[in-house]
Protein backbone atom coordinates (compact mmCIF):
# COMPACT_ATOMS: atom_id res chain seq x y z
CA UNK A 1 0.00 0.00 0.00
CA UNK A 2 3.43 2.43 0.76
CA UNK A 3 4.68 1.53 -2.86
CA UNK A 4 1.21 2.37 -4.25
CA UNK A 5 0.88 5.92 -3.04
CA UNK A 6 4.04 7.11 -2.98
CA UNK A 7 3.96 5.60 -7.08
CA UNK A 8 0.89 7.63 -7.20
CA UNK A 9 2.48 11.10 -5.47
CA UNK A 10 5.66 10.73 -8.29
CA UNK A 11 2.79 10.46 -10.90
CA UNK A 12 1.30 13.71 -9.85
CA UNK A 13 4.52 15.11 -9.16
CA UNK A 14 5.54 14.50 -12.66
CA UNK A 15 2.26 15.84 -14.20
CA UNK A 16 1.91 19.31 -11.81
CA UNK A 17 5.81 19.57 -13.34
CA UNK A 18 4.68 19.22 -17.29
CA UNK A 19 1.93 21.66 -16.52
CA UNK A 20 3.87 24.12 -15.53
CA UNK A 21 6.56 23.51 -18.08
CA UNK A 22 4.12 23.91 -20.55
CA UNK A 23 2.42 26.93 -18.71
CA UNK A 24 5.97 28.38 -18.27
CA UNK A 25 6.45 27.73 -22.46
CA UNK A 26 3.23 29.94 -23.24
CA UNK A 27 4.39 32.87 -21.31
CA UNK A 28 7.77 33.14 -22.43
CA UNK A 29 6.07 33.00 -26.06
CA UNK A 30 4.00 35.84 -25.33
CA UNK A 31 5.06 39.67 -25.19
CA UNK A 32 6.72 40.71 -21.90
CA UNK A 33 4.16 42.87 -20.30
CA UNK A 34 4.94 46.37 -19.39
CA UNK A 35 5.43 46.81 -15.29
CA UNK A 36 2.87 49.12 -14.10
CA UNK A 37 4.35 52.29 -12.67
CA UNK A 38 5.21 52.84 -9.07
CA UNK A 39 3.44 55.67 -7.50
CA UNK A 40 6.24 58.25 -6.66
CA UNK A 41 5.93 60.40 -3.94
CA UNK A 42 8.99 61.68 -3.47
CA UNK A 43 9.02 65.87 -4.00
CA UNK A 44 11.30 67.19 -7.08
CA UNK A 45 13.68 69.43 -5.61
CA UNK A 46 12.60 73.36 -6.30
CA UNK A 47 14.70 76.65 -6.04
CA UNK A 48 13.31 79.02 -2.96
CA UNK A 49 10.39 80.33 -4.01
CA UNK A 50 9.24 78.08 -6.93
CA UNK A 51 6.19 75.79 -7.06
CA UNK A 52 6.01 73.09 -9.52
CA UNK A 53 3.58 70.47 -10.48
CA UNK A 54 2.99 68.70 -7.14
CA UNK A 55 2.82 71.97 -5.16
CA UNK A 56 -0.38 72.34 -7.42
CA UNK A 57 -3.96 72.44 -6.25
CA UNK A 58 -6.67 69.99 -8.05
CA UNK A 59 -9.62 71.10 -8.36
CA UNK A 60 -12.67 71.74 -11.32
CA UNK A 61 -11.32 71.93 -14.74
CA UNK A 62 -10.87 75.85 -15.02
CA UNK A 63 -11.00 78.20 -18.14
CA UNK A 64 -9.68 81.89 -18.05
CA UNK A 65 -12.17 84.35 -18.92
CA UNK A 66 -11.45 87.37 -20.48
CA UNK A 67 -14.08 89.67 -19.13
CA UNK A 68 -14.29 88.34 -15.52
CA UNK A 69 -9.76 87.47 -15.51
CA UNK A 70 -6.30 89.01 -16.04
CA UNK A 71 -4.44 87.41 -18.33
CA UNK A 72 -0.60 87.62 -19.04
CA UNK A 73 0.94 85.66 -21.53
CA UNK A 74 0.34 81.95 -20.49
CA UNK A 75 -0.42 82.45 -16.82
CA UNK A 76 -4.12 83.92 -15.91
CA UNK A 77 -5.56 85.52 -12.14
CA UNK A 78 -8.60 83.84 -11.79
CA UNK A 79 -11.34 86.83 -10.75
CA UNK A 80 -8.34 89.53 -9.43
CA UNK A 81 -10.66 92.05 -10.61
CA UNK A 82 -13.54 91.10 -8.80
CA UNK A 83 -10.62 90.55 -5.04
CA UNK A 84 -9.40 93.76 -5.67
CA UNK A 85 -13.13 95.28 -5.53
CA UNK A 86 -13.61 92.95 -2.35
CA UNK A 87 -10.73 94.24 -0.56
CA UNK A 88 -11.14 97.92 -1.77
CA UNK A 89 -14.88 98.11 0.20
CA UNK A 90 -13.62 96.20 3.07
CA UNK A 91 -12.29 97.45 6.14
CA UNK A 92 -8.79 95.01 7.04
CA UNK A 93 -6.22 95.81 10.39
CA UNK A 94 -4.29 92.59 9.05
CA UNK A 95 -0.64 93.20 8.12
CA UNK A 96 1.78 91.27 6.28
CA UNK A 97 5.36 92.64 6.12
CA UNK A 98 4.14 95.71 6.23
CA UNK A 99 1.42 95.44 3.98
CA UNK A 100 -1.80 96.63 5.11
CA UNK A 101 -4.91 95.50 3.88
CA UNK A 102 -7.18 92.49 3.20
CA UNK A 103 -5.26 89.55 1.52
CA UNK A 104 -6.86 88.81 -1.66
CA UNK A 105 -7.33 85.34 -2.94
CA UNK A 106 -6.53 84.75 -6.41
CA UNK A 107 -6.28 81.73 -8.40
CA UNK A 108 -3.30 81.65 -10.65
CA UNK A 109 -3.82 78.66 -13.55
CA UNK A 110 -0.37 78.53 -15.66
CA UNK A 111 -1.05 77.04 -19.06
CA UNK A 112 0.21 72.95 -19.25
CA UNK A 113 4.12 72.85 -19.88
CA UNK A 114 5.10 76.38 -18.95
CA UNK A 115 7.29 78.29 -16.43
CA UNK A 116 6.66 82.20 -15.59
CA UNK A 117 8.10 83.94 -13.03
CA UNK A 118 5.55 86.39 -11.60
CA UNK A 119 7.50 89.62 -9.79
CA UNK A 120 5.99 92.54 -8.34
CA UNK A 121 7.85 95.73 -10.31
CA UNK A 122 10.58 97.29 -8.08
CA UNK A 123 8.62 100.90 -7.79
CA UNK A 124 5.50 98.63 -6.52
CA UNK A 125 7.22 96.99 -3.39
CA UNK A 126 6.44 99.16 -0.74
CA UNK A 127 3.06 98.51 -0.93
CA UNK A 128 2.60 95.47 -2.99
CA UNK A 129 3.37 91.57 -1.86
CA UNK A 130 2.57 88.10 -4.16
CA UNK A 131 1.15 85.37 -1.18
CA UNK A 132 1.72 82.46 -4.01
CA UNK A 133 5.04 81.03 -1.64
CA UNK A 134 3.76 77.47 -0.44
CA UNK A 135 5.52 78.80 2.64
CA UNK A 136 2.67 81.12 2.63
CA UNK A 137 5.81 83.58 3.09
CA UNK A 138 4.88 86.96 1.36
CA UNK A 139 7.46 87.47 -1.68
CA UNK A 140 8.09 89.81 -4.69
CA UNK A 141 8.35 86.88 -6.97
CA UNK A 142 7.72 83.44 -7.89
CA UNK A 143 8.18 80.86 -10.36
CA UNK A 144 5.07 78.80 -11.18
CA UNK A 145 5.84 75.47 -13.03
CA UNK A 146 2.55 73.58 -14.60
CA UNK A 147 2.67 70.39 -15.63
CA UNK A 148 2.93 68.54 -18.58
CA UNK A 149 0.30 66.43 -20.26
CA UNK A 150 0.27 62.78 -20.75
CA UNK A 151 -1.75 60.23 -22.41
CA UNK A 152 -0.72 57.65 -20.38
CA UNK A 153 -1.78 56.71 -16.83
CA UNK A 154 0.95 55.69 -15.65
CA UNK A 155 2.95 59.15 -17.58
CA UNK A 156 0.66 61.07 -16.18
CA UNK A 157 1.41 59.57 -12.52
CA UNK A 158 5.36 59.91 -12.72
CA UNK A 159 4.47 63.70 -13.31
CA UNK A 160 1.63 64.61 -10.91
CA UNK A 161 3.13 62.64 -8.30
CA UNK A 162 -0.55 62.13 -6.87
CA UNK A 163 -4.11 61.66 -7.77
CA UNK A 164 -6.28 63.56 -8.74
CA UNK A 165 -4.03 64.10 -11.60
CA UNK A 166 -6.71 65.92 -13.62
CA UNK A 167 -3.48 68.71 -14.08
CA UNK A 168 -1.56 66.23 -16.08
CA UNK A 169 -4.82 65.66 -18.26
CA UNK A 170 -5.82 69.18 -18.77
CA UNK A 171 -4.77 72.54 -20.30
CA UNK A 172 -3.41 74.16 -17.47
CA UNK A 173 -2.84 73.42 -13.46
CA UNK A 174 -3.89 75.81 -10.86
CA UNK A 175 -1.78 77.76 -7.95
CA UNK A 176 -3.50 78.81 -5.21
CA UNK A 177 -2.35 81.80 -3.64
CA UNK A 178 -3.08 85.82 -4.42
CA UNK A 179 -1.43 89.24 -3.16
CA UNK A 180 -1.02 91.58 -0.72
CA UNK A 181 -2.16 96.03 -1.47
CA UNK A 182 -1.65 98.35 1.18
CA UNK A 183 -4.85 100.36 -0.29
CA UNK A 184 -3.34 103.27 1.61
CA UNK A 185 0.13 103.55 0.22
CA UNK A 186 -0.49 102.70 -3.14
CA UNK A 187 -0.87 105.57 -5.56
CA UNK A 188 -5.05 105.16 -7.03
CA UNK A 189 -5.11 102.55 -4.23
CA UNK A 190 -3.80 100.09 -6.28
CA UNK A 191 -5.97 100.08 -8.92
CA UNK A 192 -3.47 100.77 -11.34
CA UNK A 193 -0.84 98.17 -10.48
CA UNK A 194 1.36 96.24 -12.77
CA UNK A 195 2.46 92.98 -12.44
CA UNK A 196 5.57 91.63 -14.49
CA UNK A 197 5.69 88.03 -16.10
CA UNK A 198 9.10 86.33 -17.72
CA UNK A 199 7.96 83.84 -19.37
CA UNK A 200 10.95 80.53 -19.58
CA UNK A 201 12.99 80.40 -23.15
CA UNK A 202 10.97 83.56 -24.43
CA UNK A 203 12.72 87.14 -24.21
CA UNK A 204 11.13 90.17 -22.90
CA UNK A 205 8.72 90.02 -19.82
CA UNK A 206 4.99 91.17 -20.09
CA UNK A 207 3.66 93.91 -18.19
CA UNK A 208 -0.14 94.27 -17.45
CA UNK A 209 -2.41 96.05 -15.50
CA UNK A 210 -3.25 93.17 -12.81
CA UNK A 211 -6.74 95.27 -11.63
CA UNK A 212 -8.00 97.37 -14.42
CA UNK A 213 -9.80 96.08 -17.51
CA UNK A 214 -8.03 98.03 -19.69
CA UNK A 215 -5.47 101.02 -19.41
CA UNK A 216 -7.77 104.01 -19.63
CA UNK A 217 -8.06 105.62 -16.02
CA UNK A 218 -4.33 104.19 -15.40
CA UNK A 219 -1.25 106.91 -15.18
CA UNK A 220 1.65 105.77 -17.49
CA UNK A 221 3.88 107.56 -14.78
CA UNK A 222 3.71 107.83 -11.19
CA UNK A 223 5.21 110.94 -9.57
CA UNK A 224 7.93 109.77 -6.91
CA UNK A 225 8.01 111.57 -3.19
CA UNK A 226 12.00 112.11 -3.30
CA UNK A 227 13.90 115.15 -2.05
CA UNK A 228 17.41 115.78 -3.15
CA UNK A 229 20.32 114.87 -0.80
CA UNK A 230 24.11 115.48 -1.52
CA UNK A 231 26.78 113.68 0.85
CA UNK A 232 29.00 116.01 3.10
CA UNK A 233 31.69 115.20 0.70
CA UNK A 234 30.29 116.53 -2.62
CA UNK A 235 32.29 118.42 -4.94
CA UNK A 236 31.67 121.78 -5.92
CA UNK A 237 32.61 122.31 -9.43
CA UNK A 238 32.13 125.73 -11.34
CA UNK A 239 32.22 126.02 -14.93
CA UNK A 240 33.68 129.59 -16.15
CA UNK A 241 32.89 129.24 -20.02
CA UNK A 242 29.16 128.61 -18.91
CA UNK A 243 28.77 130.86 -16.05
CA UNK A 244 27.38 128.16 -13.84
CA UNK A 245 28.04 125.52 -10.74
CA UNK A 246 27.00 122.23 -9.09
CA UNK A 247 27.50 119.65 -6.99
CA UNK A 248 27.72 116.36 -7.34
CA UNK A 249 28.88 113.42 -5.11
CA UNK A 250 32.70 112.59 -4.97
CA UNK A 251 31.97 109.35 -6.65
CA UNK A 252 30.45 110.52 -10.06
CA UNK A 253 32.23 111.37 -12.69
CA UNK A 254 31.48 114.51 -15.00
CA UNK A 255 31.48 114.23 -19.21
CA UNK A 256 34.45 115.67 -20.97
CA UNK A 257 33.09 115.39 -24.06
CA UNK A 258 29.50 116.28 -25.17
CA UNK A 259 26.62 113.81 -24.88
CA UNK A 260 25.11 115.20 -27.81
CA UNK A 261 27.46 114.73 -30.48
CA UNK A 262 24.65 114.73 -33.64
CA UNK A 263 24.39 118.42 -32.86
CA UNK A 264 26.40 120.48 -34.98
CA UNK A 265 26.99 122.78 -32.27
CA UNK A 266 27.51 121.39 -28.94
CA UNK A 267 24.93 122.34 -26.75
CA UNK A 268 25.31 120.60 -23.13
CA UNK A 269 27.14 122.65 -20.83
CA UNK A 270 27.23 120.16 -18.11
CA UNK A 271 26.71 115.77 -17.63
CA UNK A 272 27.23 114.17 -14.61
CA UNK A 273 26.90 110.75 -13.58
CA UNK A 274 27.49 107.46 -11.46
CA UNK A 275 29.08 105.98 -14.45
CA UNK A 276 31.65 107.05 -17.04
CA UNK A 277 30.42 108.98 -19.47
CA UNK A 278 31.32 107.96 -23.10
CA UNK A 279 28.58 108.89 -25.76
CA UNK A 280 28.40 108.13 -29.54
CA UNK A 281 26.28 108.09 -32.47
CA UNK A 282 23.89 105.73 -32.68
CA UNK A 283 24.42 104.51 -28.84
CA UNK A 284 20.74 104.54 -28.14
CA UNK A 285 17.56 103.96 -29.91
CA UNK A 286 16.68 107.33 -30.65
CA UNK A 287 18.39 109.68 -33.13
CA UNK A 288 17.20 112.80 -32.23
CA UNK A 289 20.02 115.30 -32.08
CA UNK A 290 18.83 117.22 -28.41
CA UNK A 291 18.86 113.65 -27.27
CA UNK A 292 21.71 112.35 -25.24
CA UNK A 293 23.80 109.37 -27.33
CA UNK A 294 24.73 106.92 -23.91
CA UNK A 295 22.80 104.15 -22.30
CA UNK A 296 21.87 104.52 -18.94
CA UNK A 297 21.53 100.90 -17.17
CA UNK A 298 19.87 99.57 -14.43
CA UNK A 299 21.45 101.51 -11.18
CA UNK A 300 22.64 104.10 -13.40
CA UNK A 301 21.84 107.95 -13.00
CA UNK A 302 22.41 111.12 -15.31
CA UNK A 303 21.58 114.80 -14.79
CA UNK A 304 22.12 116.42 -18.33
CA UNK A 305 22.07 120.14 -18.60
CA UNK A 306 21.71 122.05 -21.90
CA UNK A 307 21.13 125.93 -23.43
CA UNK A 308 19.45 126.78 -25.73
CA UNK A 309 20.67 129.51 -27.75
CA UNK A 310 16.37 131.51 -27.88
CA UNK A 311 17.02 133.44 -24.89
CA UNK A 312 13.11 133.03 -24.09
CA UNK A 313 12.06 128.95 -23.71
CA UNK A 314 8.47 127.97 -24.20
CA UNK A 315 7.09 128.24 -20.84
CA UNK A 316 9.09 131.08 -20.05
CA UNK A 317 9.50 130.18 -16.10
CA UNK A 318 12.57 130.55 -14.36
CA UNK A 319 15.07 127.78 -12.61
CA UNK A 320 12.66 125.61 -9.96
CA UNK A 321 13.92 125.41 -6.41
CA UNK A 322 12.54 121.74 -6.35
CA UNK A 323 12.00 119.06 -9.11
CA UNK A 324 10.06 116.35 -9.24
CA UNK A 325 10.49 112.47 -10.35
CA UNK A 326 8.43 110.28 -12.01
CA UNK A 327 8.28 107.14 -12.77
CA UNK A 328 7.55 105.35 -16.00
CA UNK A 329 5.11 102.61 -14.64
CA UNK A 330 3.65 101.20 -18.06
CA UNK A 331 4.87 102.07 -21.89
CA UNK A 332 4.48 105.44 -23.55
CA UNK A 333 1.68 105.25 -25.81
CA UNK A 334 2.50 104.48 -29.52
CA UNK A 335 2.31 107.03 -32.72
CA UNK A 336 2.23 110.67 -32.58
CA UNK A 337 4.57 112.87 -31.59
CA UNK A 338 7.70 112.52 -29.12
CA UNK A 339 7.13 114.91 -26.64
CA UNK A 340 3.80 114.04 -25.24
CA UNK A 341 2.04 113.53 -21.92
CA UNK A 342 2.15 110.02 -20.15
CA UNK A 343 6.45 109.67 -20.64
CA UNK A 344 8.87 110.45 -18.51
CA UNK A 345 11.43 112.03 -21.38
CA UNK A 346 10.04 113.37 -24.48
CA UNK A 347 12.15 110.81 -25.91
CA UNK A 348 9.49 108.31 -26.52
CA UNK A 349 11.57 105.33 -26.94
CA UNK A 350 13.79 106.14 -23.89
CA UNK A 351 11.15 105.34 -21.62
CA UNK A 352 11.65 101.87 -20.48
CA UNK A 353 9.12 100.99 -17.84
CA UNK A 354 10.70 100.76 -14.68
CA UNK A 355 12.91 104.17 -15.44
CA UNK A 356 12.84 107.36 -13.35
CA UNK A 357 13.96 111.17 -14.21
CA UNK A 358 12.69 114.56 -15.30
CA UNK A 359 12.57 117.07 -18.21
CA UNK A 360 12.37 120.69 -17.65
CA UNK A 361 12.55 123.85 -19.50
CA UNK A 362 13.50 126.85 -17.48
CA UNK A 363 14.76 130.46 -18.28
CA UNK A 364 17.40 132.35 -15.83
CA UNK A 365 19.41 135.30 -16.37
CA UNK A 366 18.12 135.91 -20.04
CA UNK A 367 19.62 132.12 -20.76
CA UNK A 368 17.29 128.84 -21.92
CA UNK A 369 17.93 126.03 -20.13
CA UNK A 370 17.13 122.45 -20.35
CA UNK A 371 17.64 119.66 -17.43
CA UNK A 372 17.60 116.33 -17.75
CA UNK A 373 17.45 113.51 -15.02
CA UNK A 374 17.54 109.86 -16.72
CA UNK A 375 17.74 107.01 -13.98
CA UNK A 376 18.08 103.21 -14.89
CA UNK A 377 15.38 101.08 -13.31
CA UNK A 378 17.41 99.08 -10.72
CA UNK A 379 18.19 102.48 -8.89
CA UNK A 380 17.98 102.64 -5.36
CA UNK A 381 16.17 105.55 -3.59
CA UNK A 382 19.55 107.01 -1.92
CA UNK A 383 20.20 107.35 -6.43
CA UNK A 384 17.54 109.15 -7.18
CA UNK A 385 17.87 111.28 -3.82
CA UNK A 386 21.63 111.90 -5.09
CA UNK A 387 20.55 112.82 -8.87
CA UNK A 388 17.55 115.59 -7.72
CA UNK A 389 20.44 116.87 -5.39
CA UNK A 390 22.65 117.63 -7.83
CA UNK A 391 20.37 119.28 -10.31
CA UNK A 392 19.01 121.52 -6.94
CA UNK A 393 22.88 122.11 -6.40
CA UNK A 394 22.83 124.19 -9.75
CA UNK A 395 23.37 127.76 -9.94
CA UNK A 396 23.33 130.01 -12.95
CA UNK A 397 25.59 133.21 -12.90
CA UNK A 398 28.03 134.26 -10.23
CA UNK A 399 27.53 132.44 -6.87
Amino acid sequence: MRHARLAAAAVLLLTAGATLALFEGEVGNRAPQEKPAERVTEQVALEPGSRGCRQRVEGPRLTPIAARDTTIGPVAFLAARSAYRSAATARSDFTVRGIRGRPMKVVAVVAAGEEVTVSVPREQRGWMRLLYDESGRPTTQVTLRACRRFASREARQRECGYEPALACRWRNTQFSGGFAVDLDKAPRRGACAVIAVRVAGRRGVLRRPLFARDNRGCARTVALRARGQLPESAVRHREPEHDLSVSYPPDWHRARATMLPDLAKPADVLAVGNFPLRARRGQTCTRAPDSPQLRVGRGQALVLVTEDGNPQPPSGRGQPHRYRLLTQVRPPGRGGPDNRPGQVLPWRCLNRVGISGLWEVFAEDGRAFYVTILIGEGASAGLRRQALGVLESLEIGEE
